[in-house]
């Protein structure tokens, strides 16, 4: 299976967690709209994506989330896993 994500530009904002300069989001063919949820590359931080900023997931948002199900919990798994093989990687290397 080919891999279909690609990187779309976003911004300017940054992770609302942790500052990063965020200036691209990926996660599939469609460009990135209001209501898309990022994690941050650098301190996992969950976010949403609204008015073209990036503002923290409240509690309530990521519950519903992961009741509901659906391809956006199994994207958001995916990507929190890959998140963490990363960081493992990185102590590796360390």
């Amino acid at each position: 299976m080919p891999n279909t994500m690609k990187a779309h530009a976003v911004g300017p904002c940054s992770c609302p967690y942790c500052g990063r300069k965020v200036e691209a989001m990926s996660g599939g063919e469609s460009v990135p709209r209001d209501g898309d949820v990022a994690i941050c590359i650098n301190c996992h931080g969950v976010q949403v994506l609204e008015g073209g900023t990036l503002r923290q997931m409240a509690g309530a948002e990521f519950n519903k989330l992961m009741d509901e199900g659906g391809p956006l919990r199994q994207q958001f798994l995916q990507t929190a896993h890959a998140l963490m093989l990363l960081d493992r990687m990185k102590h590796l290397r360390s």
